[in-house]
């Protein structure tokens, strides 16, 4: 997501968090090998869950996310799919 909105906004400043992410993101090869860094992706392979941690991987798949709704406009439960 910083990629994309450093693609999109070139000359956006990213504060310290955004920063940190955008280089740990740079140091593994591909998303692939970031999320099969992590020590809850080994534990869910353990499991026989692999192929979720290489689903979860995957980039720009859907046009379907989902938002939390402010209480507001709580609906019966705080998460529903919007079109992005």
């Amino acid at each position: 997501m910083i990629s994309q909105a450093l693609r999109d906004s070139p000359n956006a400043e990213l504060d310290d968090p955004a920063e940190a992410a955008r280089r740990l993101y740079q140091s593994f090869g591909n998303p692939v090998e970031a999320v099969q860094a992590a020590g809850n992706a080994r534990r869910l392979r353990e499991l026989g869950l692999g192929d979720d941690v290489l689903f979860c991987a995957q980039l720009d798949v859907t046009t379907v996310v989902p938002e939390v709704a402010r209480a507001s406009q709580a609906p019966p439960w705080p998460l529903h799919v919007t079109r992005a």
